[in-house]
């Protein structure tokens, strides 16, 4: 078997993998953005907060590491809100 064709089986298994877990959007080095908090809810660990901009441009990181994999997601400043507001 071609290293080309045993990365391509990898990467394949591994989404297999997450997709079991949480709902994933990309996959890369050892990093995996998910689809939203509630995918995010999914993976065990502390709620990594990061705010990235200003204002109403202002885009909202949140993020969990397990076992040296970060899942993270991405929010507007509206859905965070939104977030904050239900969960407080």
């Amino acid at each position: 078997m071609s290293k080309a064709t045993e990365a391509t089986q990898a990467i394949k298994a591994a989404w297999a993998a997450v997709s079991q877990l949480t709902v994933p959007v990309a996959i890369s080095q050892s990093e995996v953005h998910v689809l939203g908090y509630r995918a995010l809810e999914q993976i065990p660990g502390e709620t990594v907060h990061r705010q990235i901009g200003q204002g109403r441009m202002a885009v909202h990181e949140m993020s969990r590491t397990l076992d040296g994999v970060r899942f993270y997601c991405l929010l507007t400043q509206r859905d965070y809100e939104g977030l904050e507001g239900g969960e407080g």
